[in-house]
């Protein structure tokens, strides 16, 4: 089983202290005994490589374009933490050809290793910020507490929740200043995210401002090894812990190739960046008209405390530019690599099982319904997944409401499923463990039977 979380770090614009963050964020992890592995995806500019004072010979552009292999782009900075560089390689993605990206997404079997696996984005919104942190089952969002910054940081959340995004961010606030009062941004900026995007957001803490930071940027060295008992580095430290002691970390590690795989779909898939449907079958705005609409991203900042207009009238021209700047990036074709987006319904007591099936559902790109009682007679999925130990009324008026639909039943021990389901059309049954293979192979099959009706 997979034991690797890969977390995306991002920020609504530059200057937000994102890459300082995530150096030394990822050095935490590593003191804590952790195996952490920091991906510098920033096409525009590696800070992470300038920070560290290192000159790596070996890029992931080496591994996709010039056939090296993943180990010698890795170097070893700090026990327990590797950093490799992007490289502008990365832009070449999705202009290879199939089998050349799966030889890449093969290479990248050896990041299971890791405990952690942090990628510092690119600063801003773009196709490649999108798709790795819609890809990543973790996200933290870095902000500074002045108006602009917060504009940013929503306008991001804002397209990412647009885009598909299901996991709840978490928000890390930085270069704090002595005296703020902290609490009413973080639960304004959150409480905003609620009301407007209806998108819940955690605190991963606040990071002070202090010359810690700056002093060890410029002679190259990491906060938390220089001055580890200085409030900045301990704030990173406290950052660190609260991650690595999540009860749900068993629900957040995923697997290299799955995580690679989703950021080519998403990199690759015209729906991403064009007008579509959401989930509720409503017609999408492009991005472009999206970011244009300002007046709830005004109202927003508003109910974090600020006047977004009088205090940073640039903050809306920014948005604006960004609107523009999306608006005019091209639909690409989707790649043969993408796979089929299904409409899965889910009818499942255990929570837990539940949690794990959600996420790999989603991360494939699926759309997943939890089945509570009978759906309204318009709605149609592709395809059931049912986990049900007893039998129960409500469970029964389910499985006949939409016994005409593949079902993949996941039993307990047995290899077929009771009988007491009815004239159930099953696809597949798979006994415990419900390993991910067994489930797209299931997902694969179940679809095969729908599309031969």
């Amino acid at each position: 089983m997979p034991k690797t979380r890969i977390i995306s770090i991002a920020s609504g614009k530059g200057g937000a202290g994102k890459t300082a963050i995530a150096v030394n964020l990822a050095a935490a992890l590593a003191v804590r005994g952790k195996k952490v592995c920091l991906i510098d995806v920033d096409l525009g500019l590696s800070n992470v490589d300038v920070i560290l004072g290192i000159k790596p010979s070996l890029s992931l552009e080496d591994v996709i374009l010039n056939d090296k292999s993943l180990p010698e782009a890795v170097n070893t900075v700090y026990p327990g933490l590797d950093v490799i560089s992007g490289g502008s390689g990365l832009s070449a993605l999705a202009d290879l050809e199939k089998a050349k990206k799966k030889e890449f997404i093969n290479k990248l079997t050896s990041l299971e290793g890791y405990d952690f696996v942090l990628l510092d984005n690119s600063p801003g919104i773009n196709r490649q910020v999108v798709s790795f942190c819609l890809a990543a089952k973790e996200l933290i969002i870095i902000i500074n507490p002045e108006p602009g910054s917060l504009t940013d940081g929503y306008a991001l959340l804002k397209v990412l929740k647009q885009s598909g995004l299901h996991h709840p961010p978490r928000l890390l606030l930085n270069k704090v200043p002595q005296g703020l009062n902290i609490k009413k941004i973080k639960n304004g900026f959150a409480s905003a995210c609620k009301k407007y995007l209806q998108l819940e957001i955690s605190s991963l803490g606040t990071i002070p401002e202090e010359q810690v930071f700056r002093t060890s940027t410029a002679e190259q060295k990491l906060a938390v090894l220089k001055r580890p008992a200085s409030p900045g580095a301990m704030a990173v430290y406290k950052a660190a812990y609260t991650l690595f002691s999540d009860p749900r970390s068993k629900y957040l590690v995923t697997e290299s190739r799955d995580f690679w795989e989703k950021s080519l779909i998403n990199l690759l898939q015209s729906s991403v960046f064009d007008s579509g449907k959401d989930q509720e079958g409503n017609e999408n705005k492009s991005f472009g008209e999206l970011l244009s609409e300002t007046e709830n991203l005004v109202q927003a900042i508003r109910d974090m405390g600020y006047d977004a207009v009088a205090a940073e009238p640039q903050g809306l021209e920014r948005v604006s530019r960004l609107s523009r700047d999306l608006a005019a990036m091209i639909p690409e074709v989707p790649d043969p690599l993408c796979i089929k987006k299904l409409k899965i319904a889910l009818l499942c007591s255990d929570v837990s099982l539940q949690m794990m099936l959600e996420d790999v559902l989603r991360d494939k790109g699926h759309e997943l319904e939890i089945l509570t009682k009978v759906k309204s007679a318009d709605y149609s999925p592709d395809i059931l997944v049912c986990s049900a130990g007893i039998q129960e009324r409500a469970n029964l008026e389910m499985l006949h409401r939409y016994k005409e639909v593949p079902c993949i039943w996941l039993s307990e021990y047995k290899k077929y499923a009771p009988s007491w389901i009815g004239q159930v059309r099953i696809a597949a049954v798979l006994e415990k463990p419900f390993t991910l293979d067994k489930i797209y192979q299931a997902v694969e099959k179940a679809a095969s039977l729908r599309d031969h009706v």
